[in-house]
């Protein structure tokens, strides 16, 4: 039978304050008092990251009505063949039994193969969702750096690498403790992405983070993705970005 635990992925935007009183680190000490670019967030991440898990939830749909389809048609295919079980009776002839099972075999032969194909489609889905979340993530982090680069006249470079932009934000005074929780589920959403793009397997790097460790050399095709996490912990982040990047109100 296939796999029909089609989970969708609520808008962490529709939810907000949970994930946030969740997810998000405790705030510092320190107060600065100014206007924080986590007012974009809701504005523009918020809406794709909505449009993001729309997508992902339009192809569920489609999913789960071929796999009801799916399900229909074997049930049909299994009561047929009892069906024909039954009227061949206690002591069918050889010939008879060896025509049965030639076809009935054949035919599920055919339902493997498409419900591969449908548990196939369903890993690519997940895929592309999680491949698109780290897009909107370093896209969304750009556009904050952006915004907050204008309003205090600055003149650093926007960096493309996370590498990069991990000592930037800590130039600029965000927390950057990747010990942090919502840290090691971002950098953990990061590798996976990478992962699936040029490898598509769990290595020593993705085996890293608890969820993959029993997981090592296994085919991400055949590993269910947790995608709520990904997708909660991605809101997450860019909030708690851009709530420490505060641009100081000025003294008239």
């Amino acid at each position: 039978m296939p796999n029909q635990k089609l989970k969708r992925v609520i808008p962490a935007i529709f939810r907000q304050s949970e994930v946030l009183n969740t997810l998000l680190p405790p705030k510092p000490e320190k107060f600065s008092f100014g206007t924080s670019m986590d007012m974009y967030v809701g504005g523009f991440f918020g809406f794709k990251h909505e449009e993001l898990c729309s997508a992902h939830a339009a192809s569920y749909l489609q999913l789960s009505k071929q796999f009801e389809i799916f399900d229909v048609e074997l049930n049909k295919l299994n009561e047929t063949a009892n069906s024909i079980r039954k009227d061949l009776g206690d002591n069918p002839s050889l010939e008879d039994m060896e025509g049965f099972n030639y076809t009935y075999y054949k035919q599920l032969e055919l339902f493997t193969s498409r419900e591969h194909f449908l548990n196939s489609v369903q890993s690519f889905t997940d895929q592309h969702f999680v491949i698109g979340l780290w897009v909107l993530v370093e896209q969304h982090i750009s556009k904050l750096l952006n915004i907050y680069k204008e309003k205090i006249e600055a003149d650093f470079k926007i960096p493309y690498s996370w590498n990069d932009t991990i000592p930037l934000l800590n130039s600029l005074g965000v927390n950057t403790d990747e010990s942090l929780p919502i840290y090691q589920n971002i950098n953990e959403l990061r590798v996976l992405n990478n992962k699936l793009k040029h490898l598509n397997m769990v290595d020593n790097k993705l085996s890293e983070f608890p969820y993959f460790q029993d997981k090592k050399g296994k085919d991400l095709d055949k590993i269910s993705l947790d995608l709520q996490r990904y997708s909660d912990n991605a809101f997450a982040f860019i909030y708690f970005i851009g709530e420490q990047l505060v641009v100081e109100d000025k003294l008239v």
